[in-house]
């Protein structure tokens, strides 16, 4: 009988890094992704997918959507699980530079380099870049690769949109719950607090975008959905009290809307 290969630390963190950048679905074994991953760990792809699936069967949120991972979670899983709850920043510099690691022996770090063991200014600047990668990774897959407002899909032109500003709340600018996947337009209006989302999860426009794009030369995208509904994402799903802060003190004007 042939003995189990107990999984690394790394290696789960890989398998955490999949479950929270892949849409659901494509955690099979024939995904690009979950191929390429077992290769550089050296492991079958049923066994990759089944292990980021398992993180599934202990994301409450993802329970919500009435499907389920699978049931052979180990302690490990759940230990894993409970970290990156609790230090989701440091967990996803800490797998973004394992995969960087592993997929390119050369990498270029001057854009992206290992931190040492007492961080310097710059060190600190590489850990929240690689974090912020993942972020972005987690919110676009969460969203299916589609703005939330419009449902366009086109990556190239889709942002994770903080809500709580980055620099805000410390402890969330890593969390996917803390995102929102929209166009760079709506992105960029959100940012500035020209549109917001009501407690039902409407859109807002705020008057001053209103009337800019009612003076426009063509229709605005934005003021011709205002009213529309968050699509919701599959896991994830944003924050309330998030929304509630970014309604309440970044909209422009949030009694005032169109």
């Amino acid at each position: 009988m042939a003995i189990q290969k107990k999984w690394s630390h790394d290696e789960q963190l890989l398998a955490l890094r999949l479950y929270l950048t892949q849409p659901f679905g494509r955690l099979h074994q024939t995904a690009k992704e979950v191929v390429e991953t077992a290769r550089l760990i050296e492991r079958t792809p049923s066994a990759v997918a089944m292990k980021a699936c398992n993180f599934a069967s202990l994301d409450p949120e993802f329970r919500k959507t009435n499907r389920t991972g699978l049931k052979g979670t180990s302690q490990a899983d759940r230990e894993l699980w409970a970290n990156y709850l609790e230090n989701t920043e440091e967990l996803s510099a800490s797998m973004e530079k394992i995969w960087l690691i592993k997929v390119k022996q050369e990498v270029d770090w001057q854009n992206i380099e290992l931190w040492n063991e007492e961080p310097t200014e710059r060190d600190a600047t590489v850990k929240v870049r690689l974090a912020q990668s993942v972020f972005r990774r987690s919110v676009l897959a969460a969203y299916g690769l589609k703005c939330a407002i419009t449902g366009v899909s086109l990556p190239e032109i889709l942002v994770a949109s903080h809500i709580f500003p980055w620099s805000r709340e410390p402890r969330l600018r890593a969390n996917p719950r803390n995102g929102i996947c929209l166009n760079v337009l709506f992105d960029k209006a959100f940012d500035r607090g020209l549109i917001s989302f009501d407690q039902d999860l409407c859109l807002l426009v705020s008057k001053k975008l209103g009337e800019a794009a009612k003076n426009a030369q063509y229709p605005c995208s934005i003021l011709e959905v205002k009213g529309a509904r968050l699509n919701e994402p599959e896991r994830f799903s944003p924050l309330k009290e998030a929304l509630d802060f970014h309604r309440n003190e970044i909209f422009v004007d949030a009694s005032h809307s169109v």
